[in-house]
């Protein structure tokens, strides 16, 4: 494809429909070739396009957000099961006074954490696992201020399974929800007595560092430092925390012989399901845990418990990877030039072998985002 972009961006997905996170009007069967999403070609420009589980969301040039699939609760109502709603095209999602405006989301299984433009962050979603941070288990319809953090600006906000972290403008991390394998990070206790966190806490182990970007796979968690350094924590059942074991990690740990500088870390960092994708300092693809589709690009099925490196020369055409993105069993990469790269799990649709004009795209089109959620795959096209 050629580097030559269009006026305005226009939104593709493919992979599996069940429960409408790819906005074609279905709620069950895939879609194994792009399916271009119609309803939202009137904006110019997305900010941001992101996935949880079941579920889809972008946020507009305007900084309003679109969510779909299952868990958004647009529309839906409280005392109702947690499925009785499922959105199957992008739908506004707002609070209250219909004036929110978002800076960035993030999706979990069930829930989404939403950072505004004021750095007030809000949540909606299910509550089952205190993971919205109201100290209840409530589920919300719609986004609803996270009260605890009233005061601290919050610059960005993740999800897992059932835990949720922030990060404040002045490097401080707060943890809460599901806490069995360690996600939290909070430490000193076995397993079987790690309670759910109700409320924010701050995790107090990572304030020995200046912490500048976070991240959540399903049941395990991850901060980068100002010096570059990862630290990982949680579930290590398949090696996803990179320390040379199938352990799992109640506090904060370093991940030894890995260094990446912050510039662009949010693209360049991704934690799926049990698996976690990199890009070094070398332009390497980095990877390592789950491997059971080959998920992890290393041409095998074997786990695999530090980070290994694939070279860029090896598959990627000499190109520059810019972004990573991990799922349940897939994962997918992004080139300078704008090519998508998918690998693993072919089931359901999940892989194109590489997204370009063959796949119905003109060809002055170039990939400038993408997003894995457990089964499906969101792409920006400009």
């Amino acid at each position: 494809m050629s580097s030559a972009s269009t006026s305005t961006s226009k939104l593709y997905s493919f992979g599996c429909a069940i429960d409408g996170k790819l906005a074609n009007g279905r709620i069950d069967g895939y879609e194994a070739y792009p399916y271009h999403i119609e309803q939202v070609d009137g904006h110019s420009k997305f900010n941001y396009i992101g996935c949880g589980h079941y579920h889809s969301m972008f946020i507009s040039n305007d900084s309003k957000l679109y969510s779909w699939g299952w868990t958004s609760f647009v529309g839906g109502e409280k005392g109702k099961k947690e499925t009785n709603y499922k959105a199957t095209y992008p739908t506004r999602v707002d609070n209250n006074d219909n004036d929110l405006l978002v800076k960035s989301v993030a999706g979990g299984r069930r829930h989404t954490l939403i950072v505004d433009t004021q750095g007030q962050l809000y949540s909606f979603g299910v509550g089952s696992e205190y993971q919205l941070g109201h100290g209840d288990k409530l589920h919300q319809v719609t986004p609803t201020k996270v009260t605890a953090l009233n005061g601290v600006n919050i610059v960005k906000a993740v999800c897992g399974w059932g835990h949720s972290m922030a990060l404040s403008s002045n490097g401080e991390v707060y943890v809460w929800g599901w806490a069995k394998d360690g996600q939290l990070g909070l430490g000193g206790r076995q397993s079987d007595d790690l309670a759910p966190v109700t409320l924010p806490v701050v995790l107090d182990q990572l304030r020995q560092h200046r912490i500048v970007d976070i991240y959540a796979g399903s049941d395990y968690s991850m901060a980068l430092t100002d010096r570059g350094e990862l630290l990982s924590w949680g579930s290590g059942e398949f090696g996803q925390l990179g320390h040379g074991d199938n352990q799992h990690q109640y506090r904060p740990k370093m991940i030894d012989g890995l260094t990446i500088t912050t510039k662009d870390s949010t693209r360049r960092v991704s934690c799926g399901f049990s698996h976690t994708l990199i890009i070094d300092d070398n332009g390497a693809l980095v990877s390592f845990g789950w491997n059971g589709s080959g998920q992890l690009g290393l041409g095998d099925t074997d786990n695999r418990y530090t980070p290994t490196s694939l070279p860029p020369d090896n598959h990627f055409g000499n190109d520059t990877l810019v972004q990573v993105a991990a799922g349940r069993a897939h994962s997918a990469a992004l080139t300078k030039s704008g090519h998508l790269y998918t690998w693993g799990s072919m089931a359901k649709g999940k892989l194109v072998e590489e997204f370009s004009e063959d796949n119905n795209l003109e060809s002055e089109e170039i990939a400038e985002q993408v997003a894995c959620g457990f089964d499906h795959t969101l792409v920006m096209i400009k």
